[in-house]
């Protein structure tokens, strides 16, 4: 089957244009950037990072912690040997840096990968409690005086 119609796409027409007026930050053709979509969801003891990854498997997709910093990356073949007359689905692999919320325990984050929705649940520390400190009063055993007579 050839499709005779030509399919206009505006995006296409404004991606080419600003292609032709920088080249030279121009992407390569045949090459498209894959990000992919990202929910974030707060419960009362974690939070849950879900992102849509179809097509990939656990071992495509490495994720690493630094500092406040959380990294996805992918790394799968996608070279194909079919003879394509037309194609609108294209992935490719990604790299994705998402901040980590304050009060975060970095040391016990999971992740799950089902049907191409990618889990990643970071547990909250619990608080820290507040330590109230009494105020003595001037008559107490505390002696303010003599920490004022030391010599430089």
């Amino acid at each position: 089957m050839v499709f005779k119609r030509p399919f206009w796409k505006p995006e296409k027409f404004f991606e080419d244009f600003f292609d032709d007026l920088f080249p030279e930050l121009a992407a390569p053709k045949n090459q498209y950037y894959y990000k992919p979509s990202l929910n974030i969801i707060e419960f009362p003891d974690r939070f849950e990072y879900i992102l849509d990854t179809p097509g990939f498997d656990k071992k495509d997709i490495e994720i690493t912690i630094d500092e406040n910093i959380m990294r996805i990356t992918s790394n799968k073949d996608f070279s194909e040997n079919y003879n394509y007359i037309y194609k609108e689905r294209v992935y490719s692999n990604f790299d994705r840096e998402i901040d980590i919320p304050n009060g975060v325990d970095t040391d016990d984050i999971k992740a799950v990968l089902k049907k191409g929705i990618l889990k990643i649940i970071l547990r909250k520390l619990e608080p820290e409690i507040v330590k109230k400190i009494e105020i003595e009063d001037e008559n107490d055993t505390i002696d303010i005086t003599d920490s004022a007579k030391i010599k430089n």
